[in-house]
Protein backbone atom coordinates (compact mmCIF):
# COMPACT_ATOMS: atom_id res chain seq x y z
CA UNK A 1 0.00 0.00 0.00
CA UNK A 2 3.20 2.31 1.07
CA UNK A 3 4.06 2.13 -2.61
CA UNK A 4 1.03 2.48 -4.42
CA UNK A 5 0.45 5.65 -2.08
CA UNK A 6 3.76 6.89 -3.87
CA UNK A 7 2.28 6.34 -7.42
CA UNK A 8 4.46 3.31 -8.11
CA UNK A 9 2.40 0.13 -9.32
CA UNK A 10 3.13 -3.51 -7.71
CA UNK A 11 1.23 -6.64 -7.32
CA UNK A 12 1.43 -9.09 -4.47
CA UNK A 13 2.14 -12.57 -5.47
CA UNK A 14 2.49 -14.31 -1.85
CA UNK A 15 5.17 -13.17 -0.06
CA UNK A 16 6.54 -11.24 -2.76
CA UNK A 17 6.01 -7.30 -4.48
CA UNK A 18 6.26 -7.32 -8.01
CA UNK A 19 7.24 -3.97 -9.54
CA UNK A 20 4.97 -2.79 -12.46
CA UNK A 21 7.15 -0.04 -14.18
CA UNK A 22 6.56 1.15 -17.67
CA UNK A 23 8.96 0.19 -20.31
CA UNK A 24 9.53 3.12 -21.21
CA UNK A 25 10.06 5.45 -17.61
CA UNK A 26 10.74 9.68 -18.17
CA UNK A 27 13.32 10.48 -15.14
CA UNK A 28 9.96 11.93 -12.91
CA UNK A 29 8.90 8.30 -12.93
CA UNK A 30 12.34 6.48 -12.22
CA UNK A 31 12.43 8.74 -9.40
CA UNK A 32 9.70 8.01 -7.62
CA UNK A 33 10.34 3.99 -7.69
CA UNK A 34 13.46 4.41 -6.43
CA UNK A 35 12.28 6.70 -3.87
CA UNK A 36 9.58 4.58 -3.21
CA UNK A 37 12.39 1.73 -3.08
CA UNK A 38 14.43 3.37 -0.76
CA UNK A 39 12.17 4.19 2.01
CA UNK A 40 11.19 0.96 2.37
CA UNK A 41 14.34 -0.11 3.30
CA UNK A 42 14.79 -2.19 0.15
CA UNK A 43 17.06 -0.50 -1.78
CA UNK A 44 21.12 -1.86 -2.06
CA UNK A 45 23.13 0.30 0.47
CA UNK A 46 26.14 0.54 -2.05
CA UNK A 47 24.10 3.06 -4.62
CA UNK A 48 22.95 6.31 -3.92
CA UNK A 49 19.57 7.12 -5.23
CA UNK A 50 21.05 9.61 -7.85
CA UNK A 51 22.76 6.30 -8.87
CA UNK A 52 19.63 4.26 -8.95
CA UNK A 53 17.88 6.39 -11.19
CA UNK A 54 20.30 6.57 -13.19
CA UNK A 55 20.70 3.15 -13.98
CA UNK A 56 16.93 2.90 -14.26
CA UNK A 57 16.53 5.45 -16.61
CA UNK A 58 19.27 3.64 -18.93
CA UNK A 59 17.79 0.37 -18.56
CA UNK A 60 14.24 1.26 -19.15
CA UNK A 61 14.81 3.81 -22.02
CA UNK A 62 13.47 3.47 -25.53
CA UNK A 63 16.82 3.35 -26.85
CA UNK A 64 18.21 0.50 -24.66
CA UNK A 65 14.39 -1.58 -25.91
CA UNK A 66 14.71 -0.81 -29.40
CA UNK A 67 18.52 -2.10 -28.99
CA UNK A 68 17.83 -5.46 -27.49
CA UNK A 69 14.35 -6.11 -29.45
CA UNK A 70 15.48 -4.88 -32.69
CA UNK A 71 19.11 -4.75 -32.74
CA UNK A 72 19.52 -8.31 -30.78
CA UNK A 73 16.32 -9.33 -32.19
CA UNK A 74 14.96 -10.23 -28.54
CA UNK A 75 11.74 -11.60 -27.88
CA UNK A 76 9.12 -9.61 -25.50
CA UNK A 77 9.51 -12.34 -23.22
CA UNK A 78 13.20 -12.23 -23.24
CA UNK A 79 13.62 -8.39 -22.68
CA UNK A 80 11.38 -8.61 -20.05
CA UNK A 81 13.43 -11.49 -17.88
CA UNK A 82 16.30 -9.18 -18.90
CA UNK A 83 14.88 -6.11 -17.72
CA UNK A 84 13.69 -7.57 -14.06
CA UNK A 85 16.74 -9.34 -13.39
CA UNK A 86 18.92 -6.36 -14.16
CA UNK A 87 16.76 -4.21 -11.94
CA UNK A 88 16.51 -6.37 -9.30
CA UNK A 89 20.81 -6.64 -9.73
CA UNK A 90 20.70 -3.01 -9.35
CA UNK A 91 18.54 -1.98 -7.05
CA UNK A 92 18.35 -4.73 -4.55
CA UNK A 93 21.35 -6.84 -5.05
CA UNK A 94 19.60 -10.29 -5.24
CA UNK A 95 18.23 -12.46 -7.51
CA UNK A 96 14.48 -11.74 -9.56
CA UNK A 97 11.61 -14.49 -8.31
Amino acid sequence: EAMARRGVLTRPIGNVIVLMPPYCMTPAQTAKMVAALHDASQFRSDRTPDEAIASVWLLTSPETYLKMTHGLAWGLAQYEQWLRQSMFDLLLGHEAV
